[in-house]
Order: structure tokens, then C-alpha cells, then sequence
């Protein structure tokens, strides 16, 4: 199913049938929907990036992860977008990621 196909699809359709998707046989759907969700929701300044495909926070399933830099400015995202369920993950910020920050490798 291409993109144009996938958009005329009610969002109960779509997101009854997301899950069924093979990201491997459909990357070009998956990849356009990433890009969609991106032109209309990654301008806010907290989001580093998007992926459409396999999420694993609940199991491998079909979403969108956005992820997040932490101590950012707060997100507004959707639930669902385009039958895909959205994902946040949280990174740490540069700022939280600079030497010194508490943080110490395990000694052996």
C-alpha cells in the first residue's frame, strides 16, 4: 500500500490495520508517514528525531518513537498518527551529557 492509499483510509481503519503492516515489505508507507509526522509535528524544539517502524518500549510493535531531549521545552504530540501509536523516548540533553556529571563507569 503506497502513501497516497494509506491517507484516504478513515484513522479507524488505519489504526485497525497498523499492526498487520510488515515495516520490511511497506518501508516506503513507513518511511512517508515518518516524514509526514515530521513536517507537521518535529518543529518543536524538544524533538532530536523520529523513526516509523518496529518500537520495542511495549513489545515490537508497529509506531512512531519520537524521541525527546530531556529538560527540553515540553512537547505536544498526538496519541496516534495516522493509525500509528506514538512513542516518546527521552534522551539526555547535551548539557546533562557533559563530563563531570556525576556519572562514573562501574569499577572491575
Amino acid at each position: 500500500m503506497d502513501f497516497k492509499e494509506w491517507s484516504s483510509l478513515s484513522t479507524e481503519e488505519q489504526q485497525r490495520r497498523c499492526q498487520s503492516l510488515n515495516p520490511y515489505e511497506e518501508w516506503p508507507l513507513f518511511k512517508a508517514v515518518e516524514a509526514e509526522f515530521m513536517r507537521q509535528h518535529g518543529n518543536q524544539p524538544g524533538i532530536s528525531g523520529i523513526f516509523c517502524g518496529l518500537g520495542s518500549s511495549m513489545g515490537p510493535v508497529n509506531s512512531l518513537t519520537v524521541s525527546i531531549r530531556r529538560g527540553g521545552k515540553r512537547t505536544h504530540l498526538p496519541k496516534h498518527f495516522m493509525g500509528f501509536p506514538v512513542m516518546r523516548s527521552y534522551n539526555r540533553s547535551a548539557q546533562q551529557d557533559a563530563p563531570g556529571d556525576g556519572f562514573a563507569a562501574p569499577e572491575l
